[in-house]
């Protein structure tokens, strides 16, 4: 059972031994919850490893298994004792390969979503992790103190903060789960974003965003509301931004020393991660086409970084 004693108030209710803070349950994005409950019951049974080795769905496989996950740990400060916060832990591919490798620190995974978490204490049993804390809770309402955390990753999770939250605005809720988790932040603490260009050259050329509907990243977003809401029937609050607009995001809700990586070919798998400067001169030198090479050449720097496909963002408290 989690020890309680570290939370500024006591859960609503406790599920499965994971100490629960929200009230409403949020559907994991990727994958559906007949999927996930028996995945559950099979990595009950023989163990998750094994579950999720035979289980048909490769991107599942890779979500838990794949160790690029991690390529984005270099970027941050990790000594020894740091309190991490995996805020939006989904499965907990970041939290528990985190967790292992440091046994010293005290890692803390959230999210709103109970069947991931029940995956994750699954996973956290049977590697005895018990430097690894779950939680079901609020990224707008995180139930621990002021300046508590060295560290704070959120991955894939900023664009979602408004699609989860009832009665206000996307951006709103975004500033508000940024305030937030510079309150946990410990004086000089790193929060790392991994999150999409609103830009990104897959959107220009058609790949569906968030909403699942291509090009409306690229829209004014009241032309996007009315564009999703006409297409799938509710408005569009999955936002992302440029790195204009992220740094104002966190510039506003008063971070500092702001720097942008590119990750290729994306954040959730990097395979390369760049300071945005180099883009172009990497990968120029690259094994690439002869029209990405023709492009690479004409484009400028400020052009070429204005289109990466998305960001892992270091900005300190």
């Amino acid at each position: 059972m989690e020890k309680l004693g570290v939370y500024r108030k006591p859960p609503i209710d406790s599920i499965k031994d994971i100490p629960s803070f929200v009230e409403d349950d949020y559907s994991f994005r990727y994958f559906q919850k007949p999927q996930l409950f028996h995945l559950i019951s099979l990595a009950e049974r023989i163990g998750w490893r094994d579950a999720v080795a035979s289980y048909q769905s490769s991107s599942l496989i890779r979500y838990l298994t794949d160790p690029q996950r991690l390529l984005l740990m270099p970027l941050l400060s990790l000594i020894s004792n740091s309190k991490i916060l995996d805020l939006g832990a989904g499965l907990g591919s970041l939290s528990f390969p985190i967790a292992k490798r440091n046994p010293s620190c005290q890692v803390y995974a959230f999210d709103k979503t109970l069947d991931g978490l029940l995956l994750l204490n699954i996973i956290k049993e049977q590697e005895k992790l018990w430097n690894l804390h779950i939680a079901r809770a609020d990224a707008l309402d995180i139930p621990l103190d002021d300046s508590f955390f060295d560290l704070v990753l959120m991955v894939g999770i900023l664009e979602w903060v408004g699609n989860s939250t009832v009665g206000m605005k996307p951006m709103e809720a975004q500033k508000t789960a940024l305030q937030e988790t510079y309150r946990v932040l410990k004086s000089g603490g790193q929060l790392l974003v991994g999150i999409e260009n609103r830009l990104g050259h897959q959107f220009l050329r058609g790949h569906p965003d968030h909403s699942g509907l291509s090009y409306t990243s690229l829209m004014p977003r009241y032309i996007a509301n009315l564009y999703t809401k006409i297409r799938l029937g509710f408005p569009y609050k999955t936002y992302t931004y440029s790195e204009r607009g992220y740094r104002k995001l966190l510039t506003e809700t008063g971070f500092t020393d702001v720097r942008f990586f590119t990750a290729i070919p994306d954040y959730r798998f990097p395979e390369l991660i760049l300071e945005v400067n180099s883009v172009k001169e990497v990968l120029r030198n690259k094994k690439t086409s002869l029209l990405t090479k023709l492009a690479l050449r004409c484009m400028p720097y400020s052009l070429v970084r204005l289109f990466v496909p998305s960001y892992l963002i270091v900005a300190v408290k």
